[in-house]
Parts: C-alpha cells; structure tokens; sequence
C-alpha cells in the first residue's frame, strides 16, 4: 500500500484500508475529507478484490478498481446522487454499477498473456489513478454544490 500512501499525499486525500491482512475483501483506497454525508465519510475511490478467489479461475479471479458506498448506507437519494454523478465516469472507462459501487470494473491481464503479478500491479495502480482522475472531480463538485 506505499504507492497508495504516497497517492494521497500527492492528492491531498485520506487513505482508506480495510482487512489487507486476514479479511476476504482486503480493500485500499482514498477519499476527500469533504466527501461526506450527514457528517460521515462515506464514499471512496478503492482497489479491492475476494482474497479466496483472487487470481483463481472461475469467477471474480480479478482485483478491481471501485467508487464505494457503504453495503449499509440507507440513503436511497444519496445512492442516487453517487450513482447519477459517476454516469459519465462509468461510459469513459466502460465500466458497471452496483448498490455498494456507483463504479467499478475489473483490472485483468490481457487476454493469452501469462499472467506477470508485477505487471498486473502496475496495471491495477495505472486504472485506480485513472478512476481518481474522472471520478474525484465528480464528486468534488457534489460536495461543493
């Protein structure tokens, strides 16, 4: 996570990490300390991925980039604004939606390439700051009205 801690130095944002060391789900990302809602920081830019599948044939084998809301978060309007305000970052960068991810798409290697985990790291930093780049903006301007 030290390119990571390093991104949000360089963007001015807060680190986000969730069980990267025994959780199924280990997630790091970064957030604005003005992307709140009710006085909570609830949504971020993350990578994420199932840690008993990750890099497995079958389904879900991929790490992927994400803009995250709480599973909890009741706010069906917020849902809503997330979701409307990332609407153009998920036609860009051709990606899908979810309750839990206004955003996210799978970072893969390229189909018949062996698989290269140094490459593959790279490539998964390379799609986060990209997703930062469209999507930081967006909700900037949700938070700012």
């Amino acid at each position: 996570m030290t390119q990571l801690e390093e991104l949000a130095e360089e963007l001015d944002a807060e680190l986000e990490t969730n069980d990267l060391d025994s959780g199924s789900w280990p997630r790091g990302g970064l957030r604005r300390p003005i992307w709140q809602h009710n006085g909570t920081a609830d949504v971020s830019v993350v990578i994420q991925w199932e840690r008993a599948r990750l890099l497995a044939t079958g389904s879900n084998e991929w790490p992927y980039v994400a803009v995250r809301l709480p599973a909890d978060t009741a706010d069906e309007e917020r849902r809503r604004q997330i979701s409307e305000a990332m609407r153009p970052v998920r036609a860009q960068l051709k990606g899908s939606s979810g309750r839990t991810f206004p955003f996210w798409r799978y970072v893969q290697s390229p189909p018949g390439a062996s698989l290269d985990p140094s490459a593959l790291v790279l490539q998964v930093l390379a799609s986060f700051r990209e997703l930062w780049d469209l999507a930081a903006p967006a909700l900037d301007r949700l938070h700012h009205g």
